[in-house]
């Protein structure tokens, strides 16, 4: 498991006591995903990422198959979209 290192946005709002240490997300690449998933509930709970930010940074964070698969889900629904569309007109 490799990591990326992380400079948080948000920890100019914690009170100077609570500042974290700069901390890592585990990148992922397709397997492992319990630990993943809870490694970065607790990044992001930590450093306050609101809850619109995190699937996009999340997206950063995958290599390998899950970010092979990330791009091809992409593309279907991005495909499927024109098609609806295109039938509503």
């Amino acid at each position: 498991m490799t990591t990326v290192p992380f400079n948080p946005l948000h920890t100019h709002n914690l009170p100077p006591s609570l500042h974290p240490p700069k901390l890592q997300l585990v990148t992922f690449g397709g397997s492992e995903l319990l630990d993943t998933l809870f490694h970065a509930e607790e990044f992001f709970s930590l450093y306050q990422v609101p809850l619109k930010q995190r699937l996009h940074m999340a997206f950063l964070y995958m290599n390998g198959d899950a970010l092979r698969w990330l791009k091809r889900m992409i593309t279907v629904l991005s495909l499927q979209l024109k098609i609806f569309s295109l039938n509503l007109f």
